[in-house]
């Protein structure tokens, strides 16, 4: 199966009296993780505007969380297409965002509309939009669970996901919040593969080297590639361990999803 996805066409009726953009979503939250390319018609209709010589636009818009859908990052919209003015129908063609769903969990669309023209004072107008995307992640795993790390700096490790098929991951992306960290307590993203049987794994390793989370907080791995050579099966995790051996045991909360880009 191919990586593209098309939503079935959702009509807005939208109204404003501002010459600032405003933005109306139309699909639903989805991984980030390997979206990269989106193209939409944007059909509007029954136009009605107030004013000297007023236009009603619409531009296409992208809306992006780094980790939760409930605390998103600003509207915007999407370089390259529009505004599309008055009644009509346009195709934006293929748009690339990747720079803008890079590192991020979720991405949703949308499109903004807005007054121009002359001395405009109102306008409304029904706006049909129909999404296409390209998309090869998905998310695979989620785990929270309180983990606690006890007089030692080697490693731990609690599985997030079930086993994948190693041909169809080629890059892997996971969020982490991290809450009530206290003591000596730090965690990272892990992996593991099998080479024919799950029985039979292989030890787990550190996919981020060094880089420990060491603080409450909201964060994502960004991409990371993911090598899993002849192996047939590649399964991810967290890495916990204490960041000074000796000192006080450490524990903290730790919510995981891990999000996979296929090869």
């Amino acid at each position: 199966m191919g990586c593209g996805k098309t939503g079935q066409p959702t009509t807005r009726r939208v109204r404003t009296t501002v010459t600032a953009e405003q933005f109306e979503p139309v699909t639903d939250w989805m991984p980030a993780t390997g979206l990269s390319d989106v193209k939409m018609v944007l059909k509007r209709k029954s136009v009605q505007l107030g004013g000297t010589a007023p236009t009603f636009n619409v531009k296409p818009a992208i809306q992006v969380a780094l980790v939760r859908p409930d605390d998103p990052g600003d509207w915007a919209a999407i370089s390259g297409a529009g505004p599309y003015t008055g009644a009509g129908e346009s195709n934006t063609t293929v748009l690339s965002v990747a720079a803008t769903t890079a590192g991020k969990m979720f991405v949703r669309f949308g499109f903004s509309y807005y007054l121009g023209g002359t001395a405009p004072t109102d306008g409304q107008a029904d706006v049909e939009v129909q999404v296409s995307y390209l998309s090869c992640g998905s998310i695979v795993g989620t785990m929270t669970q309180e983990l606690q790390a006890f007089n030692t700096t080697t490693d731990s490790y609690v599985a997030v996901t079930g086993w994948i098929p190693a041909i169809d991951v080629s890059k892997v992306n996971a969020a982490f919040v991290i809450a009530g960290l206290s003591g000596n307590f730090q965690c990272q993203l892990a992996v593991r593969t099998a080479a024919t049987s799950i029985q039979a794994p292989s030890t787990w390793s550190k996919l981020e080297g060094a880089s420990y989370r060491t603080s409450n907080g909201e964060t994502t791995t960004s991409e990371l590639t993911v090598t899993a050579g002849s192996d047939m099966f590649v399964q991810f995790g967290v890495a916990f361990c204490q960041s000074t051996a000796g000192a006080a045991p450490g524990q903290a909360t730790v919510s995981t999803a891990v999000a996979v880009r296929r090869a």
